[in-house]
């Protein structure tokens, strides 16, 4: 694979996500295709071996980068409809996306500096639980393979990090 079929991947890659990703920014479209194009890249150079075909039209592996840009773009849109909220006392409920926001409320960026303290006091384990499975939208199974501990761990210490928030805040 050269230059010239990562350059008509990378058209053709543009045009599927203006065409079926509407929904994310143009930013989130540029880092989909980046990292789709080098999966593609590397799946290309595992099949080494095979007899390569010059890719013209995107024909080639055009449909295995639009299969790759869907499941990227998936991921993206579940981590950001599974935003992480976070209860605090008296029952109110938080959304953390206001603390990435440009503008904060007075009431969000106190929360947002108490949050950040809370979540300093934890223990290193469960802090990197719980951002990996609330803030990053991680499932325990994939936290798991991250943290390089079991399944149960990881629920143990996201429950325990919640229980420290909640008493912390």
């Amino acid at each position: 694979m050269d230059t010239n079929d990562i350059q008509v991947l990378s058209e053709a890659g543009t045009t599927w996500l203006r065409k079926n990703h509407r929904t994310l920014t143009r930013e989130e479209h540029d880092d989909i295709l980046q990292d789709s194009l080098i999966q593609l890249v590397k799946l290309m150079e595992r099949r080494a071996g095979e007899a390569r075909v010059r890719i013209k039209h995107a024909g080639g592996a055009g449909p295995l980068l639009g299969k790759i840009i869907d499941r990227r773009a998936a991921n993206l849109i579940r981590a950001k409809k599974s935003r992480a909220k976070v209860e605090v006392p008296g029952g109110d409920t938080t959304d953390l996306s206001v603390l990435t926001g440009g503008r904060y409320t007075l009431d969000a960026a106190i929360f947002a500096s108490d949050f950040n303290q809370a979540l300093g006091s934890l223990s290193e384990d469960a802090r990197n639980a719980f951002i990996l499975c609330e803030l990053r939208g991680l499932n325990a199974y994939e936290a798991a393979r991250v943290l390089d501990v079991g399944v149960g761990t990881v629920y143990g210490r996201v429950d325990a990090a919640k229980a420290a928030l909640r008493k912390e805040l």
